[in-house]
C-alpha cells in the first residue's frame, strides 16, 4: 500500500510540474556553454544541461524596464536647480528612448522621506543636498509628464520602512537631526534598529502601516504615476537587533503565534491593504495604478520547503530573512507584476543559477493575474568571470523568451547601463539594442478587465511626396495609439513586432495626427490605428490605406488565444498563401449564443428532396430533414423554391417545378411552401426562400428553340424566347440586360414576399454563367441599353448591380410598410476580386475565378452599399488548397470587407467535399474551419452545402466531423443574428410569468407578445447566477403564435430544488429585449453538487450585455481537470497491478 501511495503521489507530481510549467514557442533550443568554454552549463544539482533559445522572440508586448535609484544619488544627481535637473531627467529619457525602453522605476522615497511635495514626508536629501529643503517647484509631476510625452511608463518606487541608509551610532541623536516632518522623528518609539546599527521603522506597529499606506496613497491620489513600487527591503537583511520588537510582538501577537509567522503577517497586513486601496481606488477613478514589488529572488530554497526553488539551502531566503512571503502575494494576487531580483549569473557556483531561479518563478506565476518581469543585476558586470561575459544578460533576455509567463526584464540600475565605459557594458548594451529593435507596448494588467473598448474615429490619411500624414478624433479613452503600417499586398498581422510603426502618447488634441516621414512615395500603404485603454488593453483597430478610395477595413479579432493550423497527417504549419505566414486559428471554438446555422436544401436534379409522389411521402420526407437539422441544432434552412425559372408553389408567373412533381407544369394539388414554411417556424427554424434569377436549363441545349418549346406554356422563357441567350458552355440563361426580364425577377420574388411567411430571398452564385456569353448572344442588347463609353463588361455588371438594388429596395420598403422583415441575402462565388487584379481584392491567385469578372457580380460593392442583410461566400476551399485560393485567406478579406457595414457575414461551407482530395480526408477540416470563423466578431454564422452531407454515410471523414459537430461543437440552441439594416422593433414587455409544477415538468406560461418573433428561455438551478449572455443557459426557443398565452413545459425539472428562468424576446430584426425573470422551488431536496454540469464555463462573452443584466461565471481551468483525470488513471492502473 505505501508503494502504491508513493507511485501516484510521485506521478501526480510529474504531471502537475510538467503542465504548469509552459514553455512558449520560442524556436529550437540550444545547450548553455560557459563563457569562453566548451564546458555545458547544468542547473544546480542536476546533470539536465541548461537550454536556451537559440535566438531571441521579438514582442509586441514586453515590459523593458531599468531602476533610477536616487538614494546616494546613484542615478540622478542632486539639485542644484530647476534647469539643471530637468536636463540630467532628460538624458535619461534620451537613453531609455533610444534603446525602445518602455518603463521607469524612480525612487521616490529613498529613506522616510520625498523626492515630491508631499504633507507626510520631508523633502529628501537625496534631492536637495538636506532634508526637508524645499527645490520651489514639483519634480515629480514634471518628470511624469516627460516619461509620458515619450510613452515610458512611470512607476513611484517607495522604500516604505527605511530611515537610515548607513550605521547610526546615536539613535536619538540621528532621530533629532531629522527634518520636523519626518514620521520617525516625530514617532521615536517606532524606530527599531538592525544588527548593522541602521533605523527602520517597526513593522509591527499598526501606526507604521497605517503611515505607510497613506503614504502611497498620497501619491497615487495626487499623481499621474502608471504604477507602485516596493523593492527588496522589509525587514532587513542583516536581521533586527535582540529584543527589539519583542514589546511589539507581545501586545500583538496572536495566540501560540511565532515571532516569524507574526512578522511576515506584520508585511503581508501593508501588501494586503495597499492592493485592496489601489483596486478600490481604480474601480472609483476609472484607472489601472498598478502595484508591483522587486523581491529577493529566492523565496525559500526547496530543502526547506517542498514549495521551494531549486537553490542551495544556505541561500538567504526572503521567507525566512526579510519576513517577505512572495509566493503568497503572488498566489493571492495582490500584485500586477513581480520583479524578483535574479541578480546571478547561469553559472553560479554557490547555488543560486539565474535558470533555476527563473524557472521557479515561471511555475509560481502560472495561473495568476500577476505579471513577471525578471529584475537583472547589469551592476554586477565585470564583477567574476561569468559577468564578463557580454553575453551573459543578453543570455538571460533569451532564456526569459522561451516562457510566455516571462513578460519583461528590469535592469539595476541606470547608471551600469547607460553610464558606464567598460567594454563589456558597451557590448552588453548593443546586444539588447539589438532585441529592443522595435518599440513595444507594456503587457496587459490581468486584474483588470476591460470595460468596452471603443475604436478610432474619423480617421483619414494624406500624402505627399515626403510623407504621409494620419489624422484622427481623439478619443478620452486613450493613454496611448499604436500605429501599424503595412505594405500593399503584406498580410496584416498585429501581433508582429515588426508591423508596428509608433506608438503615440495621446497629447489631449482634439484632432491628432501623425507623419510618416519613412514611407516610400512610391509605394502604398494600409495604416491600422488602435488605442491603448486602461489596464493596457488594446482596442479594435481602425484602418485607413494609401489606395485611392479604397473603404478598406480590417477584421475584428475576438478571439486572440491562437495556434498555428498543421496540415493534414503533418507537423509542417499551414501558411497563408504567397506567405511564410503560419495560418493562426483559435486554440478553442467558442458556441455563440447568436449565430446563423444553415444548410442549403437543393431541390434541382432532387438532390436533397425527392420527387412529389403523395403529399403524405413528401410532408415526411420534410419532416425527417427537420427532424435531423433539430438534432444538429441548425436554426436555418435555404430552401431552393425556384431552380431553373419555376416554382415549388402556386404562383402567378412560373409552372410548377419538374422537380417538384417531375413534369414542368404539374401541380401537386396543396402548397408545398407554406406548409414547410409552417413546419420549420413551429420548431424555431427560418425558412429561406432561395431563387436562381436567370437559369432556364440545367443542362447543355442543342437547339434553343426546341428546347424552349418543350417547356410549360406559362414558362417566362418559353413566353419570351428573344430573351433566352446561350453560355459558353451551351445552357439557357433569361438575358440579365433585359429590362423585361428585370422586371420578371422582381415580380417573381415579390410574389413569394407578399404571400408567404419567409424569412428571407436568397440568391445564389449563378448570375451570368461561369462558362460565359457565347458570342454574341447579348450584343444586341448592350448595343441597345449601354450608357456612353460603358464597356460590355461594365453593362453586364451593372445588370446585375440593377436587379440586386432593386430587389433590395423593395424588400425594404415592403418591410417597412408591413412591419415585417424579411431578409435578402446572397451566397456569391468565393472570390471577388484577387488583389494581383485590383488592390482590394483577396490574397489569392491571379489565376483564380473571379465572380467579378466571371459572373460579372460586385459582391463586395453590394456589401459596401448595404444592399443585402446576409452574405454567404461560398468558400468551398480547404486550407491547404493548392490552386492559390485558401480559406483562411478569403475568410479573412470578407470579415474585411463586411467590417463597419450593416451586412452580416455567413461562410458557405463545401461539407459535400469530404474525400474529395488528401485535405478533405481530414474530419477536422470542417471543423477548423468552423472554428477559424469564431476569430472574428464579423463572421456571424454558416452554411452548408448541402443537406444530403447530414446524412450521407459513404465518408467516414464526413460521418466523424458529425458526430463531432454535434457533440462539442453545436451543442446548444442558437438563435439568428439580428439585422442591422433595421432599427429595434421594441415590442411590448412579457408582464409576468407564471411558474406551475405538473405531473410531468414544470409549465411556464406568459402571456402572448404581439411583436415577438420568438421567446428564449434561459435556465439556472439551484440558485446559481444566470449568464444569458452564455448559450448553454439556453433551455429552449420557442416560436410566437397567435395564442393569448404562450405555453412551454420543461420536462427535464424533476430532481432539482430550485430553478431560475429568463425570458426575453426576439424581435422580427433578430434583436433581443428583456422579458423577465421568475424563481421556482420543487419539494425534493438535493445535493447541490448534482447541479446541472452542462453550465460550466461555455462560451462566456466578453462584451458588456446591453440587456442590463448582471452576469457572472466562474472561471475554471482545463489544467484541472487534465491532471486529475490523469492521475485518477494512474491510480486505477497500479490499484489493479497491486490487486493482482
Amino acid at each position: 500500500m505505501k508503494t502504491y501511495i508513493a507511485i501516484v503521489l510521485f506521478i501526480v507530481s510529474l504531471l502537475s510540474l510538467s503542465l504548469l510549467i509552459v514553455k512558449g514557442e520560442s524556436g529550437d533550443l540550444e545547450v548553455l556553454k560557459k563563457y569562453s568554454s566548451t564546458e555545458s552549463i547544468y542547473h544546480y544539482r542536476s546533470d539536465e544541461p541548461v537550454m536556451i533559445p537559440k535566438s531571441y522572440n521579438h514582442q509586441k508586448r514586453e515590459f523593458r524596464g531599468v531602476w533610477i535609484s536616487t538614494v546616494f544619488n546613484i542615478d540622478m544627481p542632486e539639485h542644484q536647480s530647476k534647469e539643471q535637473y530637468q536636463e540630467e531627467f532628460v538624458k535619461i529619457l534620451d537613453h531609455l528612448e533610444l534603446y525602445n525602453f518602455n518603463a521607469m522605476i524612480f525612487q521616490v522615497r529613498p529613506s522616510s522621506d520625498a523626492l515630491y511635495s508631499s504633507t507626510l514626508n520631508p523633502w529628501s536629501r537625496f534631492l536637495t543636498g538636506t532634508e526637508g529643503v524645499d527645490p520651489e517647484w514639483d519634480p515629480l509631476s514634471w518628470m511624469i509628464q516627460e516619461s509620458h510625452k515619450r510613452n515610458i511608463e512611470f512607476h513611484a518606487w517607495f522604500n516604505p520602512y527605511r530611515v537610515s541608509t548607513s550605521k547610526v551610532t546615536d539613535k536619538n541623536a540621528y532621530l533629532n537631526s531629522l527634518d520636523d516632518l519626518n514620521f520617525a522623528k516625530k514617532n521615536p518609539d517606532l524606530v527599531v534598529e538592525d544588527t548593522d546599527g541602521k533605523l527602520i521603522l517597526n513593522p509591527g506597529e499598526p501606526q507604521v502601516k497605517t503611515f505607510i499606506t497613506n503614504t502611497v496613497m498620497e501619491v497615487v491620489k495626487h499623481y499621474d504615476i502608471d504604477g507602485i513600487h516596493f523593492d527588496d527591503y522589509f525587514y532587513p537583511y542583516s536581521g533586527l537587533k535582540a529584543g527589539e520588537d519583542k514589546a511589539t510582538f507581545n501586545t500583538y501577537k496572536e495566540h501560540n503565534q511565532s515571532i516569524e509567522d507574526w512578522r511576515r503577517k506584520n508585511v503581508d497586513a501593508v501588501i494586503e491593504a495597499i492592493s485592496s486601496q489601489l483596486q478600490t481606488y481604480n474601480q472609483s477613478h476609472g484607472t489601472s495604478v498598478q502595484f508591483g514589488i522587486s523581491p529577493f529572488g529566492i523565496w525559500r530554497s526547496q530543502c526547506n520547503d517542498p514549495e521551494g526553488s531549486n537553490t542551495s539551502c544556505g541561500a538567504m531566503q526572503s521567507y525566512d530573512d526579510q519576513y517577505a512571503d512572495t509566493k503568497k502575494w503572488v498566489e493571492n494576487n495582490w500584485l500586477d507584476y513581480i520583479v524578483p531580483q535574479v541578480y546571478w549569473d547561469f553559472a553560479h557556483p554557490y547555488g543560486a543559477p539565474y535558470a533555476d531561479v527563473v524557472d521557479w518563478w515561471v511555475d509560481k506565476v502560472t495561473g495568476t493575474n500577476v505579471n513577471l518581469y525578471i529584475g537583472h543585476g547589469a551592476y554586477k558586470i565585470d564583477s567574476n568571470t561569468s559577468w564578463s561575459n557580454p553575453n551573459e544578460v543578453p543570455n538571460q533576455i533569451r532564456y526569459n523568451s522561451q516562457y510566455d509567463e516571462v513578460k519583461g526584464s528590469v535592469y539595476f540600475s541606470y547608471k551600469t547601463l547607460f553610464k558606464s565605459s567598460s567594454q563589456t557594458v558597451l557590448e552588453t548594451r548593443d546586444k539588447i539594442k539589438m532585441y529592443y529593435n522595435n518599440q513595444a507596448l507594456t503587457p496587459t494588467l490581468k486584474n483588470y478587465q476591460p470595460t468596452s473598448l471603443g475604436t478610432v474615429t474619423n480617421i483619414e490619411v494624406t500624402t505627399n511626396d515626403t510623407s504621409n500624414r494620419i489624422e484622427w478624433a481623439k478619443s478620452d479613452q486613450a493613454l496611448k495609439y499604436v500605429l501599424y503600417r503595412y505594405e500593399y499586398g503584406e498580410t496584416v498581422n498585429l501581433d508582429d513586432p515588426s508591423t508596428l510603426l509608433t506608438i503615440i502618447p495621446n497629447s489631449g488634441e482634439t484632432i491628432m495626427t501623425y507623419s510618416d516621414e519613412s514611407a516610400d512615395p512610391s509605394k502604398e500603404y494600409t495604416y491600422l490605428l488602435t488605442m491603448i485603454t486602461q489596464g493596457n488593453y488594446e482596442s479594435n483597430a481602425a484602418l485607413v490605406s494609401t489606395i485611392e478610395d479604397s473603404n478598406l477595413n480590417q477584421p475584428t479579432l475576438i478571439n486572440d488565444e491562437l495556434e498555428p493550423l498543421f496540415k493534414y497527417g503533418s507537423t509542417e504549419s499551414v501558411t497563408h498563401y504567397r506567405t511564410d505566414d503560419p495560418v493562426l486559428i483559435p486554440k478553442e471554438y467558442h458556441q455563440q449564443k447568436q449565430e446563423f446555422r444553415g444548410v442549403w436544401v437543393a431541390t434541382v436534379a432532387n438532390i436533397d428532396m425527392p420527387i412529389h409522389t403523395s403529399k403524405e411521402g413528401y410532408q415526411q420526407a420534410f419532416l425527417t430533414m427537420l427532424d435531423t437539422i433539430e438534432a444538429y441544432n441548425f436554426n436555418a434552412i435555404i430552401f431552393q423554391v425556384r431552380p431553373t425559372n419555376d416554382a415549388f408553389y402556386p404562383s402567378s408567373f412560373n409552372p410548377w417545378s419538374r422537380y417538384l412533381t417531375g413534369e414542368e407544369g404539374n401541380s401537386p394539388g396543396w402548397d408545398p411552401l407554406k406548409w414547410m414554411i409552417e413546419e420549420s417556424h413551429a420548431r424555431n427554424i427560418e425558412f429561406h426562400a432561395w431563387f436562381n434569377p436567370y437559369r432556364v436549363s440545367t443542362s447543355e441545349v442543342t437547339t434553343k428553340s426546341d428546347y424552349l418549346d418543350d417547356l410549360h406554356q406559362r414558362n417566362f422563357a418559353r413566353k419570351y424566347q428573344d430573351l433566352v441567350i446561350k453560355g459558353g458552355d451551351d445552357k439557357l440563361i433569361l438575358n440579365p440586360g433585359e429590362p423585361k426580364v428585370k422586371e420578371f425577377i422582381i415580380d417573381s420574388i415579390l410574389e413569394v414576399v407578399e404571400n408567404y411567411e419567409v424569412d428571407g430571398i436568397h440568391f445564389d452564385d449563378y448570375f451570368y454563367p461561369y462558362s460565359g456569353i457565347k458570342a454574341l448572344e447579348d450584343t444586341t442588347t448592350y448595343e441597345t441599353y449601354k450608357e456612353d463609353g460603358q464597356s460590355i463588361d461594365d453593362f453586364r455588371r451593372q445588370n446585375v448591380d440593377d436587379i440586386i438594388e432593386t430587389i433590395s429596395t423593395q424588400i425594404k420598403t415592403y418591410n417597412l410598410e408591413q412591419n415585417d422583415r424579411v431578409q435578402f441575402g446572397i451566397s456569391p462565388f468565393g472570390i471577388w476580386r484577387s488583389d494581383c487584379k485590383d488592390p482590394l481584392g483577396s490574397n489569392t491567385s491571379c489565376g483564380a475565378m473571379q465572380s467579378y469578372d466571371k459572373q460579372y457580380a460586385d459582391t463586395r460593392k453590394w456589401v459596401k452599399n448595404n444592399w443585402l442583410d446576409y452574405i454567404v461566400p461560398q468558400i468551398y476551399w480547404e486550407f491547404q488548397h493548392e490552386g492559390g485560393a485558401q480559406y483562411a485567406d478569403i475568410v479573412d478579406w470578407w470579415a474585411a470587407t463586411v467590417s463597419e457595414t450593416d451586412v452580416n457575414l455567413y461562410i458557405g461551407h463545401g461539407s459535400y467535399k469530404y474525400d474529395s482530395n488528401q485535405a478533405w480526408m481530414n474530419h477536422k477540416e470542417l471543423l477548423n474551419q468552423l472554428t477559424y470563423n469564431t476569430k472574428y466578431e464579423e463572421t456571424k454564422g454558416s452554411v452548408f452545402f448541402s443537406y444530403k452531407s447530414l446524412v450521407d454515410y459513404s465518408s467516414q471523414a464526413l460521418v466523424k466531423a458529425r458526430n463531432e459537430l454535434k457533440a462539442n461543437y453545436w451543442t446548444y440552441n442558437a438563435f439568428t443574428p439580428q439585422l442591422n439594416r433595421y432599427e429595434q422593433l421594441q415590442p411590448s414587455q412579457i408582464q409576468d410569468i407564471t411558474l406551475s409544477i405538473v405531473e410531468n415538468g414544470i409549465k411556464l406560461e406568459w402571456n402572448q407578445v404581439s411583436d415577438a418573433k420568438s421567446y428564449v428561455i434561459y435556465k439556472s438551478v439551484q440558485g446559481k447566477d444566470l449568464d444569458i449572455n452564455n448559450p448553454s443557459y439556453i433551455e429552449t426557443i420557442v416560436s410566437n403564435s397567435d395564442e393569448q398565452t404562450i405555453t412551454y413545459i420543461d420536462e427535464q425539472a424533476d430532481e432539482l430544488t430550485m430553478y431560475t428562468y429568463t425570458i426575453t424576446i426576439i424581435d422580427k430584426s433578430n434583436n433581443e429585449t428583456y422579458g423577465a425573470t421568475e424563481n421556482i422551488e420543487l419539494i425534493n431536496d438535493v445535493d447541490p453538487s448534482e447541479e446541472d454540469q452542462n453550465t460550466d464555463d461555455k462560451n462566456v462573452s466578453d462584451e458588456t450585455s446591453d440587456l442590463d443584466l448582471v452576469n457572472n461565471m466562474t472561471t475554471r481551468y482545463v489544467i484541472i481537470g487534465v491532471v486529475v483525470g490523469l492521475a485518477l488513471i494512474v491510480v486505477l492502473t497500479v490499484f489493479i497491478r497491486v490487486k493482482q
